[in-house]
């Protein structure tokens, strides 16, 4: 049986979580072109969702790893239609975003990372409810 895990790691702009995004497709790809990954008696399939930015850090040898780019205008939104279609047409086993934020009325398990946890240490440096609707668009808090 094949699983299929739908990565998105698209970021707004080149930070922590941009790299982390593109270490871990790198890695993916290596490990399932040389067949380090152990994927249990079945086989695993990983299409990953990127911003059209992030095209260049995300070169793979093709052979691991499935690219989508989100079309320009769906932007950085974690409620997107776009997304939920995909979700909806590809019906995903997992999707794994690489960002702290995720679509929760997604209709398929899904796994987010939690970054920058020195933010409990240093609240000052944390993002606000305020600041992020200023960034990132109103109701993603």
């Amino acid at each position: 049986m094949t699983r299929v895990v739908l990565l998105d790691v698209r970021a707004n702009q080149h930070t922590g979580i941009d790299r982390f995004g593109a270490s871990l497709v790198g890695s993916l790809d290596r490990a399932l072109t040389t067949g380090r990954l152990p994927v249990g008696g079945g086989a695993l399939r990983f299409t990953v969702l990127a911003q059209p930015a992030q095209r260049a850090r995300l070169a793979t040898s093709g052979t691991g790893v499935r690219l989508l780019f989100a079309p320009a205008a769906d932007g950085f939104v974690r409620r997107s239609a776009w997304v939920r279609e995909l979700v909806a047409r590809l019906r995903p086993d997992l999707y794994v975003t690489t960002h702290y934020t995720v679509d929760r009325a997604l209709a398929v398990p899904f796994v987010h990372t939690i970054h920058d946890l020195h933010r409990l240490l240093h609240p000052e440096y944390a993002y606000t409810p305020e600041s992020v609707a200023r960034h990132y668009g109103p109701g993603e808090w």
